[in-house]
């Protein structure tokens, strides 16, 4: 007989594919299922420091928690840009950095118009002994795609685009800079108070962070 699983070392997650097999005998391959088996799990590692592994469903439903909708700032006397929808958390494998998909409402004041702006945004996740939190830090604005409908404005002025991409800019880094990953409990905390380094990485889809 024997054992496998995560204590072994084995980290299995949905749609994973498997096989077991021995000498004499049919290999047989299967999938896991279409489902996470755990949207967190936390564990000391051999060399002492703390894994933790989030799922991207386990991050997304807490964004909600620290981001309260609807957000409006105004650009100039021209525009108005709203976050009405909760971003959308992407986790790429093999990156370091978190990243975010947001869609803003931009709405010109008269009233004449409204289009949709998507902006991708990335985050890098750091870890505070005091508190035990794991939160958003070294928050970038990667892209902002202002997608402006067929309309009898024409194209959107150039100066326009500049202020609402500038209004983007100062609402989503305040807006990420609330989101905490994860808070560590306070009986994990005293395990690992003088720990100061955080090593992230995204493997098979999951958020892996490695606290030394």
């Amino acid at each position: 007989m024997e054992e496998f699983g995560w204590a072994q070392g084995f980290r299995f997650d949905a749609n994973n594919v498997f096989a077991m097999g021995a000498d004499g005998y049919d290999t047989l391959k299967q999938r896991m299922p279409n489902g996470e088996l755990n949207p967190f799990k936390i564990d000391f590692a051999e060399d002492g420091s703390l894994a933790i592994s989030l799922s991207q469903s386990y991050l997304q439903e807490r964004v909600p928690k620290f981001i309260k909708l609807p957000i409006k700032q105004r650009a100039s006397n021209i525009f108005e840009i709203s976050l009405n929808q909760i971003p959308q958390i992407i986790l790429e494998d093999g990156s370091e950095r978190i990243f975010s998909d947001a869609t803003l409402q931009a709405s010109v004041m008269s009233g004449r118009l409204r289009f949709p702006v998507v902006a991708s945004v990335s985050f890098v996740p750091s870890y505070s002994p005091s508190t035990g939190e794991i939160s958003a830090t070294q928050i970038k604005i990667e892209n902002i795609d202002v997608n402006v409908p067929n309309s009898d404005i024409g194209l959107l002025p150039q100066d326009w685009r500049e202020q609402v991409s500038q209004v983007i800019n100062n609402i989503l880094p305040v807006v990420f800079a609330k989101f905490v990953f994860y808070k560590i409990e306070k009986n994990w905390l005293k395990e690992i108070l003088n720990a100061v380094n955080l090593r992230t990485k995204v493997v098979d889809g999951r958020l892996e962070l490695i606290i030394l």
